[in-house]
């Protein structure tokens, strides 16, 4: 039986820094195996992203938490720290929805426009900021933000940015 030694490739790391370093571990991994002396080909890349280096951002909805089926309504994540990028999750759903921040009084925003609302949209949110040169490395998420849809029940999302 060959025995296989693992490897990994991170363009995360950075030389120097400590391991502790919370930016030594996060963003695009691949990894590769070497099994009777010849290495197996890079993985697909998975990015692995570090969560609570910073203060939280916060998460509101209009026109509330309970939105008519069919009517439009938008996620709106702001915080007072200088985010570049805020991040919209929703729990236990891929791919997550970025957008860059702007500024809004002594604020940093995003809103994320949800389409014809329907069951898919309900459920609980979080948002995540982060920074453009770091952005693997998210903060702590917001409260989490349990949105409710009312009415004949559809499937479909629509989110375009706003």
């Amino acid at each position: 039986m060959a025995r296989a030694h693992g490897w990994i490739e991170s363009t995360g790391v950075r030389g120097g820094q400590s391991h502790r370093d919370h930016r030594d571990r996060s963003g695009p991994h691949r990894c590769s195996y070497k099994s009777r002396g010849c290495w197996s080909r890079l993985s697909e890349p998975l990015k692995l992203v570090t969560t609570g280096a910073f203060d939280k951002p916060s998460l509101s909805c209009a026109p509330g938490t309970v939105v008519p089926q069919g009517d439009d309504m938008e996620l709106r994540c702001f915080s007072k720290a200088t985010f570049e990028i805020l991040t919209l999750t929703k729990e236990g759903i891929l791919p997550t929805q970025n957008r860059s921040s702007s500024p809004k009084g002594s604020e940093r925003q995003a809103t994320f426009l949800l389409k014809r609302s329907s069951s898919a949209h309900g459920g609980t949110n979080r948002c995540y900021g982060a920074f453009h040169n770091h952005p693997f490395v998210w903060s702590h998420p917001s409260d989490p933000f349990q949105l409710v849809v009312k009415g004949p029940w559809s499937s479909g999302i629509w989110i375009e940015e706003v």
